[in-house]
């Protein structure tokens, strides 16, 4: 298992999304994900939603 799914899994292991269910979701459109690849973007998104709930608090 990579780094970056190894982190992914600490970091969402109390979340409901999972790399395993990205994976199927894109997977249903037709479209190749990797493991690695659906952590990173889990990452991506979960650091996104920290910025849009911290700008959202700045008002």
């Amino acid at each position: 298992m990579s780094r970056v799914v190894n982190k992914m899994n600490n970091s969402f292991s109390n979340s409901k999304m999972t790399p395993e269910k990205l994976i199927k979701m894109f997977n249903g459109e037709a479209k190749e994900m990797s493991s690695e690849d659906a952590a990173k973007l889990l990452l991506f998104l979960k650091k996104l939603a920290r910025i849009v709930v911290v700008k959202y608090l700045e008002r």
